[in-house]
């Protein structure tokens, strides 16, 4: 038998319960090894120490108004902590609207799609408007994005709305503006609409050949 089979065994042996041929292998281990000897006594000690100390401890006489002070100071800071804790609540709740009431227009407003409208009409000018001009694609800009903004808040598909946002802006053109443009008196006002947006390029005459020059005449 080895240290760790006996040191299975030391429960048994301490309650008696080891008999016949485990009890003489036992005591032939515990006799010549000294480290088993060793915890076998001061397992025993221990054992006793516990038998015999059957004694319940004395209390003091400030224990059971020590008990009563602690209980009564843990319900008074139950209410404090709650009180505590809803004036967090109340004081981060209030931050929120401050800065909501502070910040929120600014920082939630959603700038309106430019669906359609590119760098043709925003863009640097390719071709030379006049005055007028530029006034009317401004009028019709403003309106498209305005129009194409209300369809896509409302959920509308743009591409089947083209015909209905020409008829809007033609309608909504004003009466001047459409009497004294040239290019919106067509028979088509949605074609009129995106020739003051982006007029056709002038055609460019081609450049007259280069003129050969006068052979000289020598005299003889």
């Amino acid at each position: 038998m080895n240290c760790t089979e006996c040191e299975r065994l030391f429960d048994a042996y301490l309650d008696d319960q080891l008999s016949g041929s485990l009890r003489l292998e036992f005591d032939a281990h515990r006799l010549r090894c000294t480290r088993c000897q060793q915890t076998l006594a001061m397992l025993e000690t221990v054992g006793h120490v516990i038998a015999s100390d059957r004694e319940i401890p004395a209390l003091r006489e400030d224990f059971s108004d020590r008990v009563i002070r602690a209980a009564a100071a843990r319900q008074r800071q139950a209410p404090l902590r709650r009180m505590l804790w809803r004036l967090g609540i109340g004081l981060q709740a209030a931050a929120a609207v401050l800065f909501a009431a502070w910040f929120g227009p600014g920082l939630f407003r959603t700038a309106p799609p430019t669906v359609g409208i590119g760098p043709s009409a925003h863009g640097v000018e390719s071709v030379s408007l006049t005055s007028e001009q530029r006034a009317i694609r401004e009028l019709i800009v403003d309106r498209v994005e305005e129009r194409i903004w209300e369809m896509h808040t409302a959920g509308r598909s743009l591409t089947g709305e083209i015909v209905d946002l020409g008829r809007y802006l033609n309608i909504l053109l004003p009466a001047d503006v459409a009497r004294d443009s040239v290019d919106l008196a067509g028979t088509n006002p949605w074609q009129g609409i995106w020739n003051v947006l982006l007029p056709p390029p002038k055609s460019e005459e081609p450049a007259p050949a280069p003129v050969p020059p006068a052979e000289q005449v020598h005299s003889i």
